[in-house]
C-alpha cells in the first residue's frame, strides 16, 4: 500500500532573478494557453491556432495539412508552442495537462446537473456560462520533472534542474537547502530516494507570500506498519446531536466492540471561523463606508487577503488534526480496516457543518485520509452515506 509524504524545503541563498524569471516565463505560458482556449470557445477560430502548425515544409515540398485536433489539451499545447515564450516542449506539456485538469474538473453537485441528453457540467462550462472566473495563474510556481532533476546529499541537500528554458542563463537552475534540525526519519526517506529504492517524482518549486522560495517534493513510499485486517472501524460525519445535546465533534468513530469516539476540534472551527469572518466584514463596512478608496485600496485588499490567509490556514489545520486523529485511534484499535461513510450531496447539506454554517473540503478530507491510512498500513474502504439513511436517523432519534 503506497502513501505520499510532502517534503516542503527552504531554498537557502536562492537566485532570486533567475528563479523569478523562470517563474514569470511559467506563468505568462500557461495563461496565454488558458486564454487561447477560451477566445476559442467565444469564437475564435481554430486556424488562428494551428496556422503555424497546419502546414509543414520537407524536401522542398508542403505537406498535407494535418487532421484537425480533437483533445482539448493538445489544443492548449499547440498554443503554448506557437507563443515562442522560451519554455522547452516538455514543461509545456506539463502545463497544458494541468491547465485542461483544472477546466475539467466537476462542479459542486448543485450546479453540476446540465441538460438530460447532455454529460454532467465541468468548470469549463461555468466558464463558458459567465458563472466563473477563469482560473487565471499568478503565483510564481516552476515545475521540476523528474527526468530532467538531479538531486544530490552530503553536508548539504542540493537540487539540479536542466533545460527548463532555451535561454543559455535559465537553462540550468542550480539550488541548495538546509537540513538542520530535520527530523532523522525524513533524512532516510531522501537517502532512499538517491539509493533507487522509491521514485523520483515530479515536483515544484514556489515562492510564498513572504517572498521565500521552497520546494514542494512530493515522495511515494510503501507502509512497514502491521495492524490486524480482521478488524474493521467506521467513520461517519455527524447530522444531529444525539439525545437532544449539541454536539462539538463532527465525525464519529465506531470500533468493533461497539466502542464510539467522538473526534474533530469543531468548536475551535467554529470559534475561529466566526472570528475571522466578522474580522474580513469589519474591513468591508470600512470601505463600504468610503474609507481607504483611491490610493488606500491595496491596504484594504491586502487586510482582506490575510484574514482569507488565515482563515484557510485553519480549516487546513483542521482537516490534518481530524485525519490524524483518526488513524491514531485505528492504531490504538488494532483496526486494519477503515469503512469511511462518505455523504453524498444532498447528505451534505444535513451535516455538522452546514448545520453550523461552515465550509469544508470534502474531497481533501478524502485524499489526505487515504494517504495518511496507506502510510500506516491502514486500508480504507469509501461507502456513501445517503441521504435516506440521514433522514431515517431523524426519524428514529
Amino acid at each position: 500500500m503506497k502513501s505520499i509524504a510532502m517534503l516542503k524545503l527552504k531554498i537557502v541563498e536562492p537566485p532570486v532573478e533567475q528563479l523569478t524569471e523562470l517563474a514569470e516565463m511559467i506563468r505568462k505560458t500557461r495563461n496565454i494557453g488558458l486564454e487561447d482556449w477560451l477566445l476559442r470557445q467565444r469564437g475564435k477560430p481554430e486556424s488562428a491556432v494551428q496556422s503555424a502548425l497546419s502546414t509543414r515544409r520537407k524536401n522542398g515540398e508542403t505537406e498535407k495539412p494535418e487532421p484537425k485536433q480533437k483533445h482539448p489539451s493538445t489544443k492548449i499545447y499547440n498554443a503554448m508552442a506557437a507563443a515562442k515564450t522560451g519554455v522547452i516542449p516538455d514543461v509545456i506539456a506539463r502545463l497544458s495537462a494541468d491547465v485542461w485538469s483544472n477546466l475539467n474538473a466537476k462542479l459542486d453537485w448543485r450546479r453540476r446537473a446540465g441538460d438530460e441528453a447532455a454529460k454532467p457540467r465541468k468548470r469549463a462550462d461555468a466558464i463558458v456560462d459567465y458563472e466563473d472566473r477563469p482560473p487565471w495563474f499568478t503565483s510564481l510556481d516552476i515545475p521540476v520533472l523528474n527526468k530532467h532533476a538531479h538531486v544530490e546529499f552530503g553536508d548539504d541537500l542540493t537540487l539540479t534542474v536542466r533545460r527548463l528554458a532555451y535561454r543559455e542563463d535559465l537553462a540550468e537552475l542550480h539550488v541548495k537547502f538546509s537540513l538542520k534540525g530535520f527530523p532523522r526519519r525524513l533524512k532516510a526517506l531522501i537517502r532512499r530516494v538517491l539509493a533507487g529504492e522509491l521514485k523520483l517524482s515530479d515536483s515544484s518549486i514556489r515562492q510564498k507570500p513572504s517572498g521565500d522560495w521552497y520546494w514542494y517534493w512530493p515522495i511515494q513510499m510503501e507502509s512497514s506498519v502491521t495492524v490486524d485486517d480482521t478488524r474493521s472501524a467506521v467513520l461517519a460525519p455527524q447530522f444531529m446531536a444525539e439525545e437532544g445535546k449539541q454536539t462539538d465533534r463532527p465525525f464519529a468513530m465506531v470500533f468493533p466492540e461497539n466502542n464510539r469516539w467522538y473526534i474533530g476540534e469543531g468548536r475551535y472551527l467554529h470559534s475561529q471561523t466566526m472570528r475571522l469572518t466578522g474580522l474580513r466584514k469589519m474591513v468591508g463596512y470600512r470601505y463600504r463606508n468610503g474609507l481607504a478608496k483611491g490610493h488606500g485600496r491595496k491596504k484594504m485588499d491586502s487586510a482582506v487577503s490575510k484574514r482569507n490567509t488565515q482563515l484557510r490556514n485553519i480549516r487546513d489545520e483542521f482537516r490534518r488534526k481530524t485525519v490524524s486523529d483518526a488513524v491514531k485511534q485505528c492504531e490504538r484499535h488494532q483496526c486494519g480496516l477503515l469503512i469511511y461513510r462518505e455523504p453524498t450531496g444532498p447528505a451534505k447539506s444535513k451535516c455538522w457543518f452546514e448545520s453550523n454554517g461552515l465550509e469544508f473540503d470534502w474531497t481533501a478530507f478524502l485524499t489526505d485520509l487515504k494517504n495518511s491510512c496507506a502510510r500506516r498500513g491502514i486500508k480504507v474502504k469509501v461507502e456513501k452515506l445517503k441521504i435516506g439513511e440521514v433522514i431515517k436517523k431523524g426519524d428514529a432519534a
